[in-house]
């Protein structure tokens, strides 16, 4: 029975560790800024990943206790590498659109 506790621990854990990898797309929307298609990409294949190192680690062979493919201590450092690319192409798309703005006065006489 505990095993089962520990496992829906496990869960709990994989599902907000998802929820984490999509925080700039999901602030971004939130705060009104279009994410790319890279930020979501990028959160798509880290969720994927995510969650099949997962169902790999709860996999069960034989009773043995199988060592980790990543720590868990990893997964922070993981998640900020993932917020400064995510960040950086959010800014760099958002200021080369701001760049194709007209921001020449038009129709005005600076002379006078």
């Amino acid at each position: 029975m505990a095993k089962k506790e520990k496992s829906g621990d496990a869960g709990l854990q994989c599902g907000l560790r998802v929820l984490f990898l999509w925080g700039v797309p999901i602030g971004a929307s939130v705060l009104g800024f279009a994410p790319g298609v890279f930020d979501i990409i990028v959160s798509l294949i880290a969720s994927v990943a995510e969650i099949a190192l997962f169902m790999m680690r709860n996999q069960n062979k034989s009773g043995k206790r199988r060592t980790s493919i990543r720590p868990s201590g990893f997964f922070p450092l993981q998640l900020a590498g993932i917020y400064m690319v995510q960040l950086w192409v959010l800014m760099f798309s958002m200021a080369s659109d701001s760049s194709d703005l007209d921001l020449s006065p038009t129709g005005r006489d600076l002379t006078a």
